[in-house]
């Protein structure tokens, strides 16, 4: 497969989303519901996002994998397509703070959760690297520091952040190659939600 090949039709069971009603999967998000169900609220994540890709509406459809992967997941692939751009060898405060979200992935401690918050900070909290360690920052139950009483995040946070970092990996570079990056980001997240590993052709 190349970047021109587009998203599939058919998404498959997506094992690492609940197959619940959409409504009760985004029950917290009501402005991401209305922009990926558009009154299909009752139908489970798969269906829908069958109905998106097969009319063509790749963003929408990257907006739904986004938000109802679990975290982990989610994170990952933001990390696949921002270490794309990035390459091995980024700008250091960049290429820190990805490598911290990176290692929260293959290991999810509070820990290494922290360590992203460090890391994005020392980014400015901007830029593709610091994006995804946002995202882990914002992953856990509390922004607050450890002996403070916690302050949990707002919902979908992760989702946000990861759509951030997929829009902005492809419109970097080559910004006219944007609606092919897009399906290609969209083809990995179905790999992902199928049990992948996201590494697609």
């Amino acid at each position: 497969m190349t970047d021109h090949t587009p998203a599939p039709t058919d998404p498959g069971p997506l094992s690492k989303i609940p197959a619940t009603p959409l409504g009760a999967v985004l029950a917290d998000l009501p402005e991401v519901l209305a922009e990926v169900a558009a009154g299909a609220e009752e139908q489970p994540p798969a269906a829908r996002l069958r109905t998106l890709l097969a009319e063509g509406q790749t963003v929408p459809a990257l907006l739904l994998l986004a938000h109802a992967l679990p975290p982990r997941e989610a994170i990952w692939w933001a990390c696949l397509n921002a270490r794309a751009v990035l390459g091995e060898t980024p700008e250091p405060k960049q290429g820190r703070a990805l490598a911290a979200a990176e290692a929260w992935v293959y290991q999810p401690d509070e820990a290494g959760r922290r360590a992203c918050q460090s890391s994005a900070d020392a980014a400015g909290n901007a830029g593709l690297g610091a994006i995804c360690a946002l995202a882990v920052f914002f992953s856990g139950d509390t922004l607050s520091e450890p002996d403070l009483p916690k302050v949990a995040p707002p919902p979908g946070m992760v989702g946000t952040f990861v759509t951030a970092a997929l829009h902005l990996a492809a419109v970097q570079r080559t910004p006219e190659r944007a609606p092919e990056r897009l399906a290609r980001a969209v083809r990995q997240g179905i790999d992902i939600a199928n049990g992948g590993n996201g590494r697609v052709g």
